[in-house]
């Protein structure tokens, strides 16, 4: 049975609209909700792996937005279509005035205008959206499972 806990890495922004989709998305799927207010944001994705890891054993996937991230009522129907352990939600941000998104594609080398249609590859990406299964592994002192951009951690798997 899948089971998804739901984590906000927020800066308690009372402008953020997040907050109301999490709980839409946590009664829809009769799931738990978590919240962490730590700075720099990193911080508080770090932990919030880190709680999935250690406190929610029999959660099966992790799905993680930060605050000022909406994302679609069906997103964990569709994540879960994916069939991955790693997925993460494009989301645009501002670079030198213009709007890109958080991904880079495998063979591109800058943030794209336009993102690729469907799922693709990417060589780096931003965590403000982030989709994690029971497999990941956790981060060694040195490599961190979530920061700025995604890499893959030092071996030592999760329990089912």
């Amino acid at each position: 049975m899948t089971k998804v806990l739901i984590g906000m890495p927020t800066r308690q922004d009372p402008r953020a609209c997040a907050s109301d989709r999490a709980f839409m998305l946590m009664t829809r799927h009769n799931t738990t909700f978590e919240r962490c207010a730590r700075s720099p944001v990193s911080i508080s994705r770090n932990w919030l792996v880190r709680l999935f890891i250690d406190k929610y054993g029999d959660y099966t996937h992790m799905l993680m937005f930060d605050d000022d991230v909406v994302p679609p009522l069906d997103c964990i129907e569709r994540l879960l279509a994916l069939d991955s352990d790693v997925a993460l939600g494009l989301v645009p941000f501002w670079l030198e005035g213009r709007a890109r998104f958080n991904a880079v594609p495998k063979g591109c080398t800058s943030f794209p205008l336009v993102p690729p249609d469907g799922p693709f590859e990417a060589i780096t990406a931003g965590g403000a959206c982030m989709w994690l299964g029971v497999t990941i592994e956790t981060a060694s002192s040195t490599e961190r499972c979530t920061a700025s951009l995604i890499q893959r951690p030092a071996p030592a798997t999760r329990r089912r």
